[in-house]
């Protein structure tokens, strides 16, 4: 009876409450969240989480494996193949090590990642990536611009990018190319800049490039030294230090660096003083800077 009283109570102030213009506090229950650990990963946690058991994989059998399970896992969240693209990447500053690079490298293949698609994701890192990351970078765009069959670097891949910001080029994609290849490098700036090249001046280029790669090829099959002076190749240095292309004088710093038989007084003390910042930014590596 007591209970049925006090219910009965409760009614009948609510009422009289309602009709006195009074309003009853209104009780709000405290929402309830998920705990974390209970909560499902979003997207982009699930992928890389398929990614980094990819990059662990001990042989080919468990690799091919893990690949399946990510492309079923981009099924479910409802990603196509650009998109998973992106975020494989995107992954690259995560990468450590030769091994998981070359897992890495083996999921780009079986993704078929276009070169140039490599190319955009490690350039736009370079200028800002440290340590692994940097490394990584370096070495997604070795791997999209692997050697041709004469052993020059196939830049090909690279030009559209370079094109597109020739206003301000990416400085440290540009020394990286011409560090790896001085010769292609050159090629690849020749097609960019070199439009309105006077004949005598590109035929300059030609010769000093076809010049220098004979010496290379000496150096390498043993017939000749890094430290071997060539006449023949410090003249042709010698007449590009003094083109107006920066491009030019920047193959001929580069060349210094490596074949110290080829520093001649002259052509080193003219670079040193050369206003392009690239172009300086090789010479002060070779006087230790």
């Amino acid at each position: 009876m007591k209970r049925i009283a006090s219910g009965l109570l409760m009614v009948l102030t609510a009422a009289w409450a309602g009709g006195c213009g009074m309003k009853m506090p209104k009780m709000e229950m405290p929402e309830l969240k998920m705990p974390k650990m209970l909560q499902e990963d979003p997207p982009e946690v699930k992928v890389q989480k398929r990614i980094a058991s990819v990059l662990k994989s001990q042989d080919d059998i468990e690799l091919y494996r893990e690949v399946a399970d990510l492309l079923e896992v981009t099924r479910k969240v409802n990603w196509d193949g650009g998109r998973l693209l992106k975020e494989v990447l995107d992954y690259c500053s995560k990468v450590e090590g030769d091994k998981q690079m070359a897992r890495y490298q083996r999921l780009l293949e079986l993704l078929k990642a276009p070169k140039s698609a490599l190319v955009d994701a490690a350039a736009s890192r370079l200028g800002k990536a440290q340590g692994q990351e940097a490394e990584a970078c370096r070495s997604l765009l070795r791997w999209a611009s692997p050697p041709d069959p004469r052993g020059a670097a196939d830049f090909t891949q690279f030009s559209q990018y370079l094109t597109s910001r020739q206003a301000q080029l990416p400085q440290e994609l540009v020394l990286w190319m011409y560090d790896r290849d001085a010769a292609a490098a050159m090629e690849v700036m020749m097609g960019i800049y070199g439009t309105r090249l006077a004949p005598a001046d590109a035929q300059a280029i030609v010769i000093a490039a076809r010049v220098l790669d004979q010496m290379a090829w000496k150096i390498r099959v043993g017939l000749a030294s890094a430290e071997d002076d060539d006449e023949m190749a410090m003249q042709q240095l010698e007449t590009l230090a003094k083109l107006p292309q920066w491009w030019a004088r920047l193959y001929v710093a580069e060349a210094l660096t490596k074949y110290p038989g080829l520093r001649k007084a002259g052509v080193v003390s003219r670079l040193s003083k050369d206003d392009n910042s690239l172009v300086a930014a090789v010479m002060a590596r070779l006087s230790g800077k």
